[in-house]
């Protein structure tokens, strides 16, 4: 797994953030480079080809997955959350927590 803290990125260097987190992300994840860095780095890139691009993340048995399991199962204790393939839960279970 990739340590967080091994990666800096300053604010204020948009597409240089966007090179350093896609390099990371192909090498350490195997994320194809579907946009440029140019691309992602762009106010005006498109909602679907940046969800499109985040979507990898969330592809079953990746580390995305298994992060956003964990931080789920941690804001909706109240259920029993075991896979994204099949919703078990309403939106409005998350404001019970």
């Amino acid at each position: 797994m990739l340590p967080i803290r091994s990666i800096s990125l300053p604010f204020v260097r948009r597409l240089e953030n966007c090179r350093k987190a896609m390099k990371a992300a192909k090498d350490h994840f195997d994320i194809p480079l579907i946009l440029s860095p140019e691309n992602l780095a762009s106010p005006d890139l498109d909602e679907l080809s940046g969800m499109t691009y985040l979507s990898y993340f969330m592809k079953v048995d990746s580390p995305g997955y298994f992060a956003t399991m964990r931080y789920t199962q941690k804001m909706v204790p109240h259920k029993n959350i075991n896979n994204f393939q099949v919703i078990s839960f309403q939106p409005w279970d998350f404001c019970l927590s």
